[in-house]
């Protein structure tokens, strides 16, 4: 009899632990004053503002990321770039009502496979309620999302049109080609990735890969806007005739900057490993960091 309970005590215990991974740990009650809602997430929102009339609240949960964009103009560039993100459809539409206003939310797959979430809400200002992670399934989202109420009183509404110019010189100010920034959808100032090429070695000569030059990857727009920082890290294969053989990502970030990295690592020039005289192929991480400050 002792045997068994104890079997049922440490079954129960292993049940009661895996549902409680399985459980959204919205913590944080998120309730800003001078707008109209609250939501609960599972980490604590900061915020910067870029203008005065609009702000974008973000925080970050084991690997997964929450963003809030609250805004008086929904024509606004920044406004613009979110919605852009959000393929027709995408792999999921639905929509609800959240404190009596229609609330469009978008689910779908991005080209770095991330799953992003963006919920439209329009009211005294236009929001969206945005998520970012790496899980098909992260109950957090579900419930950050159906967390979201409206209704709270702003005491004072901001009316002050934004300038598009404003943001649009952070995000698109020309990049100067000598500083090796790249971007994976233009790279036409930099050398196409070198041809095969040889290597004098010596008799016995070990030595490990010399990296001569390594292009560095370009934010992008949402990279910007919602103040992405952080490292992208590679598995990345050098092979003996001077070009970049394989490459896989082994940490992401959101927006592009994973897809920037992937594609300016391409054209690191380096010096192939030698062991006892003989190039060889070797496989190694590169990280880049994104840091906006």
């Amino acid at each position: 009899m002792s045997y068994l309970f104890f079997t049922f005590i440490v079954l129960a215990a292993v049940f009661v632990e895996a549902i409680g991974q399985q459980s959204p740990s919205l913590s944080e009650t998120f309730a800003p004053g001078k707008e109209e809602f609250s939501v609960s997430a599972p980490c604590r929102f900061t915020t910067d503002l870029y203008n005065q009339d609009w702000k974008i609240y973000r925080c970050e949960s084991e690997g997964s990321f929450f963003f809030i964009t609250s805004n008086a103009d929904e024509t606004s560039s920044q406004m613009g770039a979110i919605r852009a993100q959000a393929p027709a459809g995408g792999i999921s539409t639905r929509q609800f009502r959240i404190g009596g206003l229609a609330c469009e939310v978008i689910a779908f797959v991005d080209s770095e496979g991330f799953y992003q979430t963006i919920a439209f809400v329009k009211s005294q200002r236009f929001y969206v309620f945005h998520t970012v992670t790496e899980s098909a399934n992260n109950p957090d989202v579900s419930a950050f999302i159906d967390s979201i109420e409206l209704g709270r009183t702003i005491y004072e509404k901001r009316v002050q049109i934004s300038n598009p110019k404003t943001i649009l010189d952070v995000l698109f100010q020309p990049r100067n080609a000598s500083k090796s920034y790249i971007d994976s959808s233009n790279a036409s100032f930099l050398k196409a990735p070198n041809a095969n090429r040889t290597f004098a070695t010596k008799p016995g000569q070990t030595t490990t890969v010399k990296v001569l030059k390594t292009p560095q990857p370009a934010y992008t727009g949402l990279g910007v806007i919602y103040s992405i920082q952080g490292v992208v890290q590679l598995r990345v294969t050098f092979f003996v005739k001077g070009q970049i053989g394989s490459v896989s990502p082994v940490k992401k970030l959101p927006f592009g900057l994973t897809n920037n990295a992937l594609a300016a690592v391409r054209f690191i020039e380096f010096e192939p490993a030698v062991r006892d005289g003989v190039p060889i192929n070797v496989v190694k991480p590169v990280e880049y960091r994104f840091a906006i400050y």
